[in-house]
């Protein structure tokens, strides 16, 4: 089994990143995403995968802010996500992405001395 370390904030690459990393598993690759830390309201509106080859680590040192709209009706979601896709409107603020990549490198140069990935795929570093 190749493992496979995807660096992606799932505040910008959610749902595509997890639908890739859902089809790797399947496809026999252990996937481990690094992320910046959430919460589990957080996890679950931008629909983080629960499978044994899917692993989230996510910085202790960052959090990024989402916006607080995890907490609405699933209807009001659905209408601000068309909106934010029709405006370009991100659901991370992102003045202070720039601050977790440091704490990004870190840890995927920590956790590749543990388990050496095969491939590491990045999208914001």
């Amino acid at each position: 089994m190749k493992n496979i370390l995807v660096v992606c904030d799932l505040g910008y690459g959610s749902p595509y990143w997890n639908d890739f990393s859902t089809y790797l598993t399947k496809e026999n690759f252990k996937v481990t995403v690094l992320s910046p830390k959430m919460n589990i309201f957080q996890k679950k509106f931008l629909g983080v995968p629960y499978f044994p080859n899917y692993h989230l680590i996510q910085t202790k040192e960052f959090q990024m802010f989402y916006r607080k709209i995890h907490a609405y009706p699933k209807i009001i979601r659905f209408c601000i996500s068309i909106i934010s896709k029709f405006l370009n409107f991100n659901l991370v603020q992102s003045e202070n992405h720039h601050e977790w990549v440091t704490p990004a490198i870190q840890l995927a140069i920590k956790r590749n001395n543990k388990i050496k990935f095969d491939l590491v795929i990045s999208t914001c570093l």
